[in-house]
């Protein structure tokens, strides 16, 4: 799997390991063509994908303000390799604020509605810009405060189509929308050791039941 710093998992790739079935798997290969025995790893992996599945959507809205689906889609299609298989996750970025809320606030902490003030009446009104701080709610335990200057600054729209998006300015100008991590940046309180135990028997159980509905288990007939 991807780093495990200090028993904090980093998702990144998750690897099937496959070594404890290797016997099991040599016996159902034998058995089977190729192409069966390439089908059969195919629903085995992708039934264990579904675990990796099941542990995003379970722990990172315990940690984080992200729905269970979205974490989930972050699941790629595996990747196998003869008796190998990888589950990768995908960097998908939440965009900010539909995915990870972001409120506007002034000095005084109330909510900013809009991104100028005006003062004054007739020939004396004046329209200044308003300063305001970008709070993003991404971990559960705090707010994150998005930067408003310097190279890449954030900033709010408030009228018009585009109307509350965050936006980020680049060094080079250029405006992107603005997003926050996607779960291969996302620490985990699951261990990778805890992760890819779980992940082995289900692997072992997915290749139990195939061997017996194809198969009817080791030893029967092709």
């Amino acid at each position: 799997m991807a780093d495990n710093n200090g028993g904090v998992q980093h998702f990144g790739g998750v690897t099937v390991d496959t070594s404890k079935a290797m016997e099991t798997l040599q016996q159902a290969k034998e058995a089977l063509s190729q192409k069966g025995f390439e089908a059969m790893m195919g629903r085995v992996v992708r039934r264990t994908a579904g675990t990796v599945r099941r542990i995003l959507r379970e722990d990172v809205p315990k940690k984080y303000h992200a729905s269970p689906s979205w974490a989930a889609k972050s699941v790629g299609s595996p990747k196998i390799d003869g008796m190998n298989a990888v589950i990768p996750l995908r960097d998908l970025r939440g965009l900010m604020p539909s995915q990870f809320h972001v409120s506007a606030s002034g000095d005084d902490g109330r909510q900013v509605r809009s991104a100028t003030r005006t003062t004054g009446r007739g020939a004396n009104k004046k329209v200044s810009r308003r300063a305001y701080k970008l709070l993003a709610k991404v971990v559960k335990d705090g707010e994150s405060v998005l930067p408003t200057q310097g190279d890449r600054a954030f900033f709010k729209v408030f009228k018009g189509a585009k109307r509350g998006m965050i936006f980020v300015r680049h060094p080079d100008r250029k405006l992107s929308r603005a997003v926050g991590i996607g779960v291969p940046q996302m620490p985990m309180n699951r261990s990778a050791e805890e992760v890819e135990a779980d992940l082995q028997e289900t692997f072992q159980k997915n290749l139990e039941h195939e061997i017996e509905v194809r198969l009817g288990g080791i030893g029967g007939q092709a």
